[in-house]
């Protein structure tokens, strides 16, 4: 059995390879990221015809979406999109877990519009979701505020690091503070469609287990009665 030193040790790994990744997918600008999403779903890897697992070679990237075949299930499962990777690729280990490596979901169909115009601002609007969802501070705290969070926006910018992230760990967020996946949970908690898109296409979004000290995520102003929040702008078409 490993020694709590050991553990911890690799929990401290763990934790700085993720922000690693966050960090380098983060660094791209959302119009290229916009254009590798694009080029993700119109290769349309969803409709290839399903790999049986055994097949796979786990040395090698898999496209999100791909569907596979899994021992005695005939049904197919797919490749999720995950968030910390700076391409729509990653690796699967020999034992995938639903709802972390693969889902029953494929997300290029969560994306799809006949119209590549409408594929091209899908894209966009996702591309500006995952950094949110990643901790990227100026996109959270601009969702929060425009979904009608106000003291959720300035908690997040309150506790920026000096890269503009909002992240534990190696950030300046304490472990209290609601995670980026609750804060955008909260925000978008009347729409089924961008929750959709935080579960399945965010790989769960940024998030980290508060305990018992957890606070809940701040508001700040009522509403008037009758008074909607402005939505972003990339929500309007959607």
């Amino acid at each position: 059995m490993p020694s709590a030193a050991n553990s911890q040790a690799l929990e401290a790994l763990q934790q700085a390879a993720t922000g690693w990744r966050r960090r380098e997918a983060l660094a791209s600008p959302l119009d290229v990221q916009r254009g590798r999403l694009l080029a993700w779903i119109e290769q349309r890897d969803d409709q290839r015809e399903p790999i049986a697992f055994e097949a796979l070679k786990l040395s090698e990237a898999l496209p999100a979406g791909l569907p596979l075949l899994l021992p005695n299930d005939p049904v197919p499962w797919f490749t999720r999109l995950r968030l910390h990777y700076a391409i729509p690729a990653a690796w699967l280990p020999p034992a995938p877990v639903d709802g972390i490596h693969i889902s029953r979901t494929a997300p290029q169909s969560l994306l799809w519009a006949e119209d590549r115009e409408m594929r091209r601002f899908h894209c966009g609007a996702l591309a500006f979701l995952r950094d949110a969802a990643g901790g990227s501070g100026p996109e959270l705290a601009w969702i929060l505020r425009q979904t009608g969070w106000p003291a959720a926006a300035a908690l997040v910018e309150r506790h920026l690091d000096e890269d503009g992230l909002y992240e534990r760990g190696a950030g300046k967020v304490p472990a209290e503070l609601p995670s980026p996946r609750r804060l955008l949970l909260a925000a978008f908690g009347d729409r089924p469609r961008e929750l959709q898109w935080i579960r399945e296409l965010c790989d769960g979004a940024d998030d980290w287990d508060s305990g018992s000290a957890a606070l809940p995520v701040p508001r700040g102003e009522a509403l008037l009665p009758g008074q909607a929040p402005t939505p972003p702008a990339w929500l309007e078409m959607l």
